[in-house]
């Protein structure tokens, strides 16, 4: 409904948004960044954020913000076709079932090549794009494995487990980092917003 165009909606919207906005002001820091992160959908999140951009009383800097977000909403959606069109791929070729493995299909070619990735706490693995798929499903196996092995590990043991877990997996499945490409990105998903709710 927030994104429907009738003034009646919109303004029933903005109520919502007015009304959660100062639920989320009596919390406490580590209980709201809790809430929006796993209470909120991503779409949710990114409602919520466009609405405390655009407030009037919004700070500068977040003001500045607004062009990188629309910027941001185009890129994403010249994304869209060729997101449907590896969705597609995946259902024809029977993939939809295997999480972690990504088709990267070329638009203008009949080409089409894969990566695994998979994501373990606020740790993200990555492979590199290959052209042949039992080659990746090899690289999707051990990272599975290391996803598996990881369930349970708490904060503070979670580094050293992780590299004796990664090595331990690679030599099992035979494999090689530099050869899989295998590269990491960390996940910080409090930094969607950008100040403290005021």
């Amino acid at each position: 409904a927030c994104v429907r165009k009738r003034t009646g909606r919109k303004v029933r919207c903005s109520g919502l948004l007015k009304g959660l906005h100062r639920l989320l002001r009596r919390l406490d820091q580590k209980l709201r960044h809790r809430v929006l992160s796993q209470r909120f959908t991503e779409a949710q999140r990114q409602t919520f954020e466009r609405w405390m951009l655009s407030r009037p009383d919004s700070h500068p800097r977040d003001r500045d913000r607004r062009v990188k977000v629309t910027q941001v909403t185009k890129i994403r959606a010249r994304k869209a076709q060729k997101v449907s069109l590896a969705a597609a791929f995946r259902r024809k070729a029977g993939l939809a079932h295997l999480h972690g493995l990504v088709v990267h299909p070329r638009l203008k070619s009949a080409a089409v090549r894969y990566s695994a990735e998979v994501t373990i706490d606020r740790l993200r693995l990555l492979t590199k794009e290959h052209h042949c798929l039992e080659v990746v499903q090899g690289f999707r196996s051990a990272l599975v494995d290391m996803k598996k092995r990881m369930e349970g590990v708490g904060q503070a043991a979670f580094e050293a487990r992780f590299r004796e877990v990664l090595a331990a997996c690679l030599a099992e499945h035979q494999l090689q980092p530099r050869a899989m490409g295998l590269r990491f990105c960390v996940l910080l998903g409090s930094l969607w917003l950008p100040r403290p709710l005021a």
